[in-house]
């Protein structure tokens, strides 16, 4: 009968790990979001120029970058349970925070908070997933995790809108972050399996917190995926590529809030179908394939001669990159499966390493570029972006393994 019990336990806990995760992914997306989109009346609120306010998301980034480095330590020693959910207590109470800030100083301290919560909500979901569920889904759960971010672009930036419309982008916090984040707070507490289901950990000798980073560093396939993550770009692509929209095909504001949205459909729509082919495909084929097609057809957005072929292949080449942002986490969970937490730690930091290196290739590239002509230094970014991403697809495809065909199916 207590056998019965615990298998039903387990199976619940199955049923809402994965929208645990999901949920708690939401939360750091939206606060994010809403960053993103109200800086200026944030700036207006609190009386500043919007270069003072937009520190807000540098104090945001500094934290995560920090935090990334610590959690790799912090994972050896506590449990990935108690961390997810210090994390969203973290985002919570930044939530309420942004709320009640009367100052700038106020508003950055709280941001900080923020962007702590978010590196450790974010490495610890993904780690969780690894540790607790069979390799046939856990892609998948993954996937969902990244898709989180992109939901909260389409029906997020709509919604932070509104409620900015009607009252103030205090309440944007009070009323979605801070829900979400609580939410996401109950489904762990419930969703997450009970670390007391797992073996007790003992005093931890100082040499251990550094043994996870050789095992990871020394490994030639996990070292190969952190430097892929560098030359990657990503989404951060869509900052000059809409610039690029604005400056050269002289496309209003307004349309491009729809471009935009247009855009996170699509990044949904294919992070979806990478989750169907991951385990049939495999997802270092599929990062692979979304990493080289996103660099060739970067290089043909800002090579397009007018706004309907630009927009083709911008659209195109999002599916493209939703497809490898959707693959890579779920590569990274097994490269080592002994120091999970660690490596994708790591790899937050290379991809922040990587989110600071391009946009300041790019920019240097228009300046020197721009010179000649306008058309001439986007031509030059695109290439540069082009390149990286396509050094990424080489680097995954002969130096790092796809581990989801060789883990063994594991237990709850």
């Amino acid at each position: 009968m207590s056998i019965e019990t615990t298998e039903g336990k387990c199976a619940s806990k199955k049923v809402l790990l994965v929208p645990s995760v999901a949920i708690s992914a939401l939360a750091v997306a939206v606060s994010n979001t809403i960053v993103t989109l109200l800086l200026l009346e944030m700036a207006s609120s609190f009386q500043v120029e919007e270069g003072i306010a937009a520190q807000i998301r540098t104090i945001n980034a500094a934290a995560e970058m920090v935090f990334a480095s610590l959690a790799g330590f912090l994972a050896v020693k506590y449990r990935h349970k108690s961390l997810l959910l210090v994390g969203l207590l973290l985002i919570s109470t930044s939530a309420v925070g942004a709320f009640l800030s009367s100052t700038i100083t106020m508003m950055l301290f709280f941001s900080f908070l923020e962007g702590t919560g978010t590196v450790i909500v974010t490495i610890m979901a993904f780690t969780i997933i690894g540790d607790s569920l069979p390799v046939e889904k856990k892609n998948r759960a993954a996937i969902w995790v990244v898709i989180a971010g992109f939901i909260s672009t389409l029906v997020g930036t709509p919604t932070i809108n509104f409620i900015a419309t009607i009252s103030s982008w205090r309440y944007a916090f009070l009323l979605i972050t801070l829900p979400i984040s609580i939410a996401g707070l109950f489904l762990v507490i419930r969703g997450v399996p009970n670390p007391k289901l797992v073996e007790p950990k003992i005093k931890v000798e100082r040499k251990e917190y550094f043994r996870p980073f050789k095992q990871v560093l020394s490994n030639k396939s996990a070292a190969s995926f952190l430097v892929s993550s560098i030359f990657f770009t990503g989404i951060g692509n869509a900052i000059f590529v809409l610039a690029f929209f604005r400056q050269f095909f002289l496309v209003p504001r307004e349309y491009i809030v729809y471009i935009i949205l247009v855009g996170a459909s699509i990044y949904i729509l294919s992070g979806l179908l990478t989750s169907r082919l991951a385990n049939r495909v495999g997802v270092k084929s599929l990062a692979i394939t979304g990493a080289l097609a996103s660099g060739i057809l970067i290089m043909l957005i800002f090579a397009s001669s007018n706004i309907w072929m630009a927009l083709f292949f911008n659209y195109l080449q999002t599916f493209f990159t939703a497809m490898a942002v959707s693959s890579y986490p779920c590569l990274a969970l097994d490269q080592v499966p002994e120091s999970r937490s660690t490596l994708i730690s790591l790899n937050r930091i290379f991809i922040n390493t990587g989110g600071t290196i391009a946009p300041a290739i790019g920019g240097a590239l228009l300046i020197i570029f721009s010179t000649q002509s306008t058309e001439i230094g986007y031509i030059a970014l695109g290439l540069a972006y082009g390149v990286m991403n396509i050094i990424a697809a080489f680097l995954l495809y002969f130096f790092t393994k796809d581990t989801t065909k060789q883990i063994p199916t594991q237990p709850c």
